[in-house]
């Protein structure tokens, strides 16, 4: 979970994010390349890559949740689940976003995010997304057996 900026203050809404080593777009690239700028990009990341292809559909699917379960509760502007190459999802090996909860930068986005009972329906609605993504990918998992 994160707070996004904007240099021009117009920025608003929300965002959510999944790895992707190409961006969906060019502010999103830029995004990225200003969060990943104290990051070193190494084989790491490279490898780490190949992980996030195979959890894309559940990264995918979780976003799309997070989103919704956001917007509908919060009544955000919906700027949209969009790809780009940020260190922090790169580390993972679990499906994985990045949630951009409103811009810091923008005077409204801002005195919500400050809001405590802001905060409180954004934890509700993340935990709805949360159970729901649960509840869904349990029933369409083959669970190995291990012995």
């Amino acid at each position: 979970i994160h707070c996004n900026s904007d240099p021009t203050s117009l920025g608003r809404g929300l965002e959510v994010y999944i790895f992707d080593a190409k961006a969906t777009d060019a502010k999103s690239a830029a995004l990225a390349e200003r969060e990943n700028a104290e990051e070193k990009m190494n084989l790491t990341y490279i490898l780490n890559h190949c992980y996030h292809v195979g959890n894309e559909p559940y990264s995918l699917k979780a976003a799309r949740g997070i989103q919704s379960s956001l917007i509908k509760k919060l009544k955000l502007k919906n700027r949209g689940i969009k790809r780009a190459p940020f260190y922090v999802l790169a580390g993972t090996k679990m499906p994985s976003a990045l949630i951009e909860l409103g811009f810091i930068s923008n005077y409204y986005d801002r005195k919500k995010l400050q809001s405590a009972s802001f905060r409180q329906s954004a934890a509700e609605a993340l935990l709805d997304a949360i159970k729901e993504f649960d509840r869904a990918t349990a029933r369409s998992i083959v669970k190995a057996d291990i012995k």
